[in-house]
């Protein structure tokens, strides 16, 4: 799914926008020297990145441990950079840098398309499925987020039933009651597996993201709800992303370090979403 707005920036090569991990040269900025209220943006929990920790027997932890730290070493390059990118197309005013609920909504919106271009195009990561869709529901304003909870879990495979302890209540507090549109929103999940056959740690990331827009309320505070979603499956390619990281310096990172923890949730045990789909 591509979120509304302009994409210019982010889809046009001739833009300073980086593909792969090689072209970022670690020019990142320390966390505490970010704009404040763009950190904060992520308190509205728009993008969301859980992670199982599913350890099978020792003699496989150590091989595990290592692909979780290749994840969390991509998620920190990914959300430096997209905050590097962003920062500058707030110094060139290109997007707004107040902490006003329609700046945040643009800075949303900016990120989510950040973030979908770089998944599309580095090539340590595999698409493996996609499922979009769009529903429109007529509902009383004081059910919208309700009917939200209902189409958002219905698109999740029976394989994501544990993630629901965490997702519904994420969802039911965004109250998305109010006319207009609401940020995009994008939800990663990731969970590795023992291949038996290849004798190595598979990892395999499923993308929910989803756009929402409400009508105003009719005399009976009735609303029109029309969603956007879409359902993306990748494999991360630990091979290849071995050969990308060592070209990535320290300070990109640690900066990043600092913003995944606005955004990350690390669960003891979710059945391997490759299992099953």
């Amino acid at each position: 799914m591509t979120p509304s707005g302009d994409a210019s920036d982010v889809s046009d090569p001739a833009q300073p926008v980086v593909a792969t991990a090689s072209n970022s040269g670690g020019t990142a900025k320390p966390l505490q020297d970010m704009p404040p209220n763009f950190l904060a943006d992520y308190d509205s929990l728009t993008i969301l990145a859980v992670h199982s920790f599913n350890f099978p027997e020792d003699a496989l932890r150590d091989k595990y441990q290592e692909a979780q730290e290749n994840v969390h070493l991509w998620q920190a390059w990914e959300a430096a950079t997209t905050e590097e990118h962003l920062t500058s197309k707030t110094k060139s005013h290109d997007l707004p840098s107040d902490s006003s609920a329609k700046s945040i909504l643009a800075r949303s919106d900016y990120r989510a398309k950040v973030i979908k271009y770089w998944r599309g195009h580095g090539n340590w990561l595999s698409s493996t499925s996609t499922q979009t869709g769009t529903k429109t529901l007529k509902v009383v304003r004081s059910k919208a987020n309700a009917a939200v909870v209902q189409v958002l879990s219905a698109v999740l495979p029976p394989i994501f039933a544990d993630v629901e302890v965490i997702l519904k209540p994420i969802l039911r507090s965004l109250f998305f009651q109010q006319a207009g549109p609401a940020p995009p929103h994008l939800f990663t999940f990731v969970a590795h597996s023992y291949d038996t056959v290849a004798k190595a740690v598979s990892t395999t990331i499923r993308e929910l993201t989803f756009d929402i827009n409400i009508g105003p309320p009719d005399k009976s505070d009735t609303v029109q709800v029309e969603m956007a979603y879409a359902l993306a499956g990748r494999s991360f390619i630990h091979e290849l992303w071995n050969k990308q990281k060592e070209s990535v310096k320290a300070p990109m990172f640690s900066a990043g370090e600092g913003i995944m923890q606005k955004f990350t949730v690390h669960l003891a045990a979710i059945p391997a979403l490759n299992a099953a789909s």
